[in-house]
């Protein structure tokens, strides 16, 4: 069965729809290699669980103003932890 009899479009004319599905599968691919990647960082950078968890509410925020709060808090605590 072909692709163009599917979506009614020749495959020729398909190449937007195929980026598209690439990109797409690729952010999903980031989001989830980011939890089996995430024991190794911890153990590489040395990080606690606390600080564990606020860069992955970091990452998993989909709002810039809130991205930006959770990166003042962030730099908050490591000013109040090392001084």
């Amino acid at each position: 069965m072909s692709l163009g009899r599917w979506t009614g479009v020749e495959r020729k004319d398909q190449g937007p729809a195929f980026l598209t599905g690439l990109g797409h599968g690729g952010t999903h691919w980031v989001a989830g290699i980011f939890y089996i990647l995430l024991p190794y960082i911890n153990r590489d950078y040395d990080l606690s669980y606390a600080q564990t968890v606020a860069l992955s509410a970091m990452a998993a925020t989909h709002a810039y103003l809130l991205l930006c709060l959770l990166t003042v808090v962030i730099g908050i605590s490591n000013n109040l932890w090392h001084s």
